[in-house]
């Protein structure tokens, strides 16, 4: 085998716009040309919906990104939009018209089936409207997230909302989020040790258990249950152990350790009403099920769902109103094939499914080279965390070497974009270096001898920030990337945080942590501050007060930090405290149980009680 991993990820096999198409359109509309322009449009939409053009950005072009027709027509120069506009109206609007008047007037209309006719009419006005009506149509549905989401993209294409927003509930001390804690797997993975020594690969193949909490209740979850459980309680709440749907006992593939982070679906006053895991059946294959958050009473699962017939469920789920995200694969004997689908979180019923690639598989051969815990899996887009969803889009980097997005509504590919998973000899491949993008020095390179650290990451959810950047720190490539949230074109990578995990942002600053804890100015592209007071556990980034904070599990406690510029601050965070509860015998017993106690309570370490005084952070200014 050689000493290099190939590329695994190809494209799906969707039909492909044809250039001179593109370039004829793009000539008639220099011309103004608008009436043909508009006619080619529709004729293209028409006849390819789905259709995938290789990108215009030379460094993705070279590594086969691509972009959606509909993407492609969404990037034209506002100009010319509004030029095709008054095309549209006098061509198709009332095509466009009719479409959303006759589609008012059936029952059980999905919100995708009036965004269809945006997708139809892109420029006509009554596209505008088409929106209008899915928005309104989410919120008849008890989806006001949705609703909320297709507004502001109402609003954006100039819709005049007679309507008053209604008022935001108001934080409160309560934190609702996953759960800051000290956790014996985080010092495991951070031990600096190769990722290709024994010790190090059997800490990479341990399960990682990544609780929630809500209204003071934490929720976890593992591979063979799940229960909730609250402060002052002698017992838990409720616990979910394995019954006629436990998973097998026989051993599972090597691989990386599985990640179980429970998803909380809240009402409009912030209160968890349903909980959705992801959890092993009884064939060994990974499905959905969602329990009631209250008594954890079973509501759906996805284990016998016809439209999974043999998939199973790579990502933890990620919710978003009324819909549950999360990466399917159908797996073959030579690749894996990756679907995004999206589910009814009141029953579980699949609302759409979208082809996204596939992944070639890796056989068990000798390698020549030490065998990388991820770039030489037989399955890397196994065991992921959950999309990420924002707005009227879905982001996932499966761990293949690009980072994919579709219309969170309907499914429907809006770009891909490769990255690359090794780092570029600018002596051997000059041209290489010529093409790709910024490299944003953070920091100096850590010195542990590591050949790659990013398989160390426990996180590798993408984080959107700024009106258009959506930030990827995957675990097949050391760098930290930047990329266009509306089109995929790169725009930065740092090499300078290879151990660092991706977990939020706020403003113009993101946030990575290992030990330490580095706010990254998006605009500046430097360090705005560092925080090195020896992180134990994943931290994680609290909106619950006025100004955002980042908890931080340390050895001698909680501490909380500004997260505009890392200062320590003295707050009331209501961050259960996990050793503590673990201490009642009959929690304790449940835990063991359920398969969480070894996984999330280190017997050695105090509790996590807040706000030890930690170093005051470094800042950096260029």
């Amino acid at each position: 085998m050689p000493g290099a991993a190939a590329p695994r990820y190809s494209p799906p096999d969707l039909p492909a716009v044809a250039k001179n198409q593109l370039d004829v359109l793009s000539v008639e509309i220099a011309q103004n040309n608008l009436a043909d322009a508009a006619k080619r449009i529709d004729s293209l939409l028409k006849d390819s919906p789905d259709g995938l053009i290789a990108s215009d950005d030379a460094a993705a072009s070279s590594t086969g990104g691509m972009i959606s027709l509909q993407t492609w027509i969404e990037q034209l120069p506002e100009a010319q939009r509004t030029a095709l506009t008054r095309e549209y109206r006098v061509q198709f609007e009332d095509a466009a018209s009719r479409s959303v008047r006759q589609l008012a007037e059936r029952k059980s209309v999905e919100p995708a089936q009036f965004l269809a006719i945006a997708r139809r009419y892109p420029f006509a006005p009554a596209a505008t409207d088409a929106i209008v009506a899915a928005a309104r149509r989410s919120a008849e549905l008890g989806d006001t997230t949705g609703a909320a989401n297709l507004f502001s993209l109402a609003r954006a294409r100039g819709w005049k909302d007679k309507s008053t927003d209604a008022p935001t509930s108001q934080p409160t001390n309560s934190y609702s989020g996953p759960l800051p804690f000290q956790v014996p797997w985080f010092a495991n993975l951070l031990s600096d040790g190769s990722p290709t020594s024994n010790a190090s690969a059997a800490t990479l193949q341990e399960e990682r258990l990544m609780p929630v909490t809500n209204g003071g209740v934490v929720y976890m979850s593992t591979s063979r249950g799940a229960m909730a459980v609250k402060e002052e309680s002698v017992a838990p709440l409720w616990q979910v152990t394995p019954g006629d749907d436990a998973p097998p006992n026989s051993p599972r593939p090597v691989s990386r350790g599985a990640s179980f982070a429970p998803a909380l679906l809240c009402d409009d006053q912030g209160a968890a009403r349903i909980v959705v895991v992801r959890q092993m059946g009884a064939t060994g294959e990974y499905e959905l099920r969602a329990m009631r958050a209250s008594d954890g009473k079973r509501l759906w699962s996805t284990d016998h769902s016809p439209d999974l017939r043999g998939l199973t469920i790579a990502s933890n789920p990620a919710l978003a109103g009324r819909y549950v995200y999360a990466l399917g694969v159908d797996i073959g004997e030579q690749a894996g094939r990756l679907v995004m689908l999206a589910f009814d979180v009141t029953n579980g019923r699949v609302l759409w499914r979208s082809e996204i690639g596939s992944v070639a598989r890796r056989g068990s051969g000798r390698f020549t080279r030490s065998r990388d815990p991820v770039l030489d899996a037989s399955d890397p887009w196994q065991n992921l965390s959950s999309p990420a969803v924002d707005a009227d889009s879905v982001y996932i980097a499966p761990n293949c070497g690009a980072v994919v997005a579709v219309d969170r509504f309907a499914g429907h590919l809006r770009w891909i974009r490769p990255y690359v998973t090794t780092t570029v000899n600018p002596i051997t491949e000059p041209a290489a270096v010529q093409r790709r993008a910024a490299n944003v020095r953070v920091r100096e390179l850590p010195s542990t001898g590591i050949p790659r650290a990013s398989v160390f990451r426990w996180n590798t959810t993408p984080v959107r920030v700024g009106d258009d950047m959506l930030v990827v720190a995957p675990q097949d490539s050391d760098r930290v990337f930047a990329f266009s949230s509306r089109s995929g074109k790169q725009l930065w990578h740092t090499d300078s945080l290879a151990q660092a995990t991706l977990f939020g942002a706020a403003g113009k600053l993101v946030f990575l942590s290992d030990r330490s804890i580095i706010a990254l100015d998006i605009e500046k592209l430097d360090a705005a501050w560092t925080w090195d007071g020896g992180a134990v556990g994943p931290a994680t980034l609290s909106a619950t007060n006025a100004s955002p904070q980042i908890l931080v599990p340390t050895a001698g406690g909680l501490v909380t930090l500004s997260a505009s510029d890392g200062a320590v601050v003295s707050t009331s965070t209501g961050v259960p405290d996990l050793a503590g509860i673990a201490k009642s015998e009959t929690i304790r017993t449940a835990m063991q149980e359920t398969g969480a106690l070894d996984l999330l309570v280190n017997e050695d370490k105090p509790a996590n009680q807040p706000n030890t005084p930690p170093p005051t952070p470094k800042k950096r200014n260029r």
